[in-house]
């Protein structure tokens, strides 16, 4: 698991429903952009030019018959021609390659981004005592069915999965759509995987959610269709020593309270925190159960 040095700390997925199967599951929902409702959301605009060294290193380190092959199918053209003409001359890979077009529509369109990647949202506390009281209202309110929903923590210092597993990075808001500058882009096989947390960007009036996102492939989910239909979701899937923290909303079903600690103390690490939020004004408090 990669992760922006700053996130070390608990955080936190906020649950209207379906914490159950999550919990039993040990896998988070991960949802493509185009599920997200924000149009700025995973979209960028671009500038510049990818620099000529990285398009070198680029071309010595990559299967370029096969590459060639699709562009040549792309558009129409004898694959065997295009594919041995690329391969033999340094102008024609760079000409039919146009790394800078076909980089620059990949950042700008959603649709294109949600055909590779898959996406957890988490929201992290903030060390002010006021901005954490704000943050902690939002979330509850609009992603925890108003007090009636579940928290769970999770700190992925305690990840042992493949690094490539998953990438955590802060939401970077901005009034304005990002501007990527393909200057300074590194063209590395998994280039999105690592540029993410970068191009998403989100308007201001989201800023209080104090979003953190984890970014992971198909590759390293439980794949399922929703009934009668052939939308497919992703679930990706996590080692339970990270959950450190379930807490249920202020106004959660009694009669579910008993349930849900005997499944989280069967099947989680046994110093995971347990605890009801406790609601008075528009302050909380926790009190484990």
């Amino acid at each position: 698991m990669s992760r922006d040095k700053q996130v070390n700390t608990i955080i936190y997925r906020y649950f209207q429903s379906h914490w159950y199967e999550t919990l039993r599951d040990a896998e988070f929902l991960a949802s493509p952009p185009t599920k997200f409702n924000d149009l700025f959301d995973c979209a960028a605009s671009t500038t510049g030019h990818v620099p000529d060294v990285e398009i070198d290193k680029y071309l010595k380190e990559h299967d370029w018959v096969n590459a060639f092959s699709r562009i040549a199918r792309e558009r129409g053209l004898p694959t065997v021609d295009i594919t041995l003409a690329a391969l033999n001359s340094g102008n024609v890979n760079r000409d039919v390659l146009n790394i800078d077009e076909r980089l620059s529509r990949t950042l700008k369109t959603r649709k294109t981004l949600s055909k590779v990647w898959r996406i957890v949202c988490f929201s992290e506390s903030s060390t002010d005592v006021v901005e954490r009281r704000l943050t902690e209202k939002r979330m509850w309110k609009r992603y925890a069915d108003k007090d009636r929903g579940v928290r769970i923590g999770a700190d992925f210092s305690f990840c042992t999965l493949d690094p490539k597993s998953g990438m955590l990075g802060r939401v970077k808001y901005s009034e304005q759509g990002t501007v990527v500058d393909l200057n300074t882009v590194t063209l590395e096989p998994n280039i999105l995987f690592n540029y993410l947390k970068v191009v998403l960007t989100k308007k201001r009036l989201w800023e209080r959610e104090r979003e953190i996102r984890l970014v992971t492939t198909p590759t390293f989910c439980n794949i399922r269709y929703v009934a009668g239909t052939n939308e497919e979701q992703c679930f990706w899937r996590f080692n339970r020593e990270i959950i450190r923290e379930v807490c249920l909303g202020a106004r959660f079903p009694k009669n579910q309270i008993k349930g849900l600690v005997k499944m989280v103390r069967n099947r989680y690490p046994s110093d995971v925190k347990i605890c009801q939020a406790v609601k008075s004004m528009d302050n909380y408090r926790y009190e484990e159960i």
